[in-house]
């Protein structure tokens, strides 16, 4: 089958002809748009009504009078994510994760790359980058599936609202209204006269409400990993005390916070040294949202001082450096003594790891409050020169540091006094 093209127009346009079959009088042929008396105000104006009804027809309107309500901008379909916004690597991290965006794997994709939810919030950011105040979109999340629409309904509602933007939206889906929370809705009837309603006050999101947070198990963790910017786990979890934290909806995890022992259990049972540090202090190793639901709050809840499985933590990783969550949650910023290791590299792995799992243990008793002495750390170093002598060498090089990481500390017993 043939692509259909249109026929090239010969003899002039034939409209005059369909008028004259079809109408008694050209008085019954729409000529335009008849105006509507509706007033936009500040805040959430949310528009609904079946396909055809004159949805659209109002955003014209609307943008006709006002030319200061702007339209979402494009993409460039094959330029990565990162590169189409502007300021420091940091400042374009911490804005794409205000959108649910700030995934080291999402934001090296092409936009052509990004599923229909993901293009839409970075059409978003790139909207509210621009100095957008006042932001109007037609066929609001209509390609998107219903779950995710209603996170970034909620996730958007949230940002406009946090930096006084108005927002004017139109879609045939009501199912959003509620993740939405329209300061009014504008209901459009086939046969009527839109209908304004006004709201005022908070209102619940039914899907936020279904989601649970408590304590979980590996397999909620491993269920989500792969949605993590570093998929795979440098230990292993079966040689390490290991606790979970999981937000799940229906059951089925949707966030995680892994937290792990320093140590193996083997090292701990080998040296007193690495069984103290194991006593007194967990690591925050992973924290993973999944894709839909990133932006929502998620990696605060699963993240809260409550559910950690000791006063004591230390959570550490690149994404740290970027964003700033662990502040408002009691944690204090801790600059990790590994980050000096990458200028001072040898390039033998054997002496690279030693002196980066020599200096991690240092840090470590720097977190908990009790400074390693030179009597510990010869003890630590030589325990590894003598196994780090048996190891191959893929081992080795996980325990060299590379990146320079963010850490944050947590003490429970100081945000409760």
């Amino acid at each position: 089958m043939t692509a259909w093209e249109a026929p090239p127009v010969t003899g002039g346009s034939l409209v005059p002809a369909v008028i004259d079959a079809f109408f008694e009088d050209a008085h019954y042929v729409w000529s335009a748009i008849p105006p509507l008396n509706i007033q936009i105000g500040a805040g959430i104006t949310f528009i609904t009504g079946p396909s055809g009804c004159g949805k659209s027809a109002i955003l014209r309107q609307v943008q006709s009078v006002d030319p200061s309500w702007s339209l979402l901008p494009d993409l460039a379909p094959d330029v990565p994510l990162i590169d189409q916004f502007t300021g420091s690597l940091g400042t374009r991290i911490a804005l794409l994760a205000r959108f649910g965006l700030g995934d080291a794997q999402v934001v090296i994709r092409p936009a052509s790359w990004l599923s229909d939810g993901q293009h839409f919030r970075a059409r978003l950011a790139a909207a509210i980058a621009g100095g957008s105040r006042r932001i109007l979109v037609d066929e609001f999340l209509s390609t998107v599936d219903r779950t995710a629409a209603s996170v970034v309904a909620f996730n958007l509602q949230r940002t406009c609202r946090k930096r006084n933007i108005d927002l004017l939206v139109a879609t045939a889906h009501d199912d959003i209204e509620t993740a939405l929370a329209p300061d009014r809705t504008i209901r459009v009837r086939a046969n009527d006269s839109p209908r304004v309603l006004e709201h005022s006050g908070a209102r619940s999101w039914p899907l936020g409400e279904k989601i649970d947070v408590g304590h979980g198990t590996f397999p909620d963790y491993a269920a989500l990993q792969r949605f993590h910017y570093y998929p795979k786990l440098d230990f292993d979890p079966e040689q390490r005390e290991v606790s979970i934290v999981a937000a799940k909806l229906d059951d089925e995890p949707v966030a995680a916070r892994l937290y792990c022992a320093p140590y193996p259990t083997a090292w701990a049972d080998a040296m007193e040294e690495f069984a103290d540090v194991n006593s007194s202090l967990t690591l925050g190793q992973r924290l993973v949202v999944h894709p839909v639901y990133r932006g929502i709050g998620l990696a605060r809840k699963v993240t809260a001082p409550q559910w950690a499985p000791r006063d004591l933590v230390y959570t550490r990783s690149v994404m740290s450096r970027y964003t700033d969550m662990h502040t408002s949650l009691g944690y204090q910023r801790h600059d990790p003594l590994t980050n000096k290791l990458p200028q001072q590299r040898t390039g033998t792995l054997r002496e690279d790891a030693l002196r980066t799992l020599v200096t991690e243990y240092a840090d470590y008793k720097l977190v908990i409050g009790s400074p390693a002495s030179e009597q510990q750390i010869a003890a630590v170093a030589s325990w590894f020169a003598r196994t780090l002598g048996r190891l191959p060498e893929d081992q080795l090089a996980a325990s060299t540091t590379t990146t320079l990481m963010g850490g944050y500390v947590l003490r429970k017993h100081s945000t409760q006094e």
